[in-house]
């Protein structure tokens, strides 16, 4: 866990920095995920699936893939939220 500043859109959020450790198996020998959290949610989440092994129903394996996924925010949407209170 680490803080970073990360720019999304012109603007600037200070981010908690989270990666995740999962451990090693049969099926999952190179899962590594990470977030940048910032008080107003995830700002961006990297996933990367290597040497993950797909399997059939019966548990038998059937090929390798490597992946990347990245989640990141476009827009933040800043308006009623519910918890406002209204003009009268």
């Amino acid at each position: 866990v680490s803080e970073e500043v990360l720019e999304r859109n012109g603007k600037l959020y200070c981010c908690v920095k989270i990666e995740y450790v999962y451990l090693n198996s049969e099926i999952f020998n190179g899962v590594k995920m990470t977030d940048w959290v910032a008080d107003e949610g995830l700002i961006l989440r990297v996933s990367i699936f290597d040497r993950v092994t797909l399997v059939t129903n019966e548990g038998e394996p059937i090929g390798d893939v490597r992946m990347r996924e990245n989640l990141a925010l476009k827009y933040m949407y800043s308006g009623y939220a519910g918890n406002e209170k209204k003009q009268p």
